[in-house]
């Protein structure tokens, strides 16, 4: 199991890709903290999670993100993985959209995830750890399929 005895995050974790990540990682025999806006399904997911925690995650919030990595760290120490689902898709079509929704996209799907990756991958590198952060959605529209981006900090 490639995941026996390692840390992982699963920002926007309650629900999803970022659900099924998390069950799957802990079925490898990761620690898994499912962090999310919705902190009561949040802690519905970890409860059933053989070695599961619930944290409630706003990325648009830097405080959020520093609190989120502090809590990991001093109760299980570095993270190993960093696993990016957070995201939000409420803008209509370009004719319709306006500069808040485009703004609000933008602050949690971009902006956040940046800074959240930052966060933990100073978390890791400050730890001696080689770790991995993942990022992955579905498009708005399924036939446009799947992406994700990986990176690994260096020491």
């Amino acid at each position: 199991m490639e995941l026996e005895n390692k840390i992982v995050i699963v920002a926007g974790g309650a629900s999803g890709i970022g659900a099924a990540i998390a069950q799957l990682a802990a079925a490898e025999g990761a620690s898994v903290v499912v962090a999310d806006r919705n902190l009561v399904e949040a802690r519905r997911l970890a409860s059933t999670l053989p070695n599961g925690d619930a944290f409630a995650l706003d990325v648009v919030e830097q405080s959020s993100i520093d609190a989120l990595v502090s809590f990991v760290e001093t109760r299980y120490g570095a993270p190993d993985v960093l696993f990016n689902s957070a995201a939000i898709w409420e803008m209509a079509d370009i004719l319709h959209a306006t500069r808040a929704s485009f703004s609000a996209l933008f602050a949690v799907n971009v902006t956040g995830l940046f800074f959240l990756q930052q966060a933990v991958a100073k978390s890791m590198i400050a730890a001696g750890r080689r770790g991995v952060s993942l990022t992955c959605s579905r498009y708005p529209y399924p036939s446009r399929g799947w992406r994700s981006t990986a990176s690994i900090p260096a020491r």
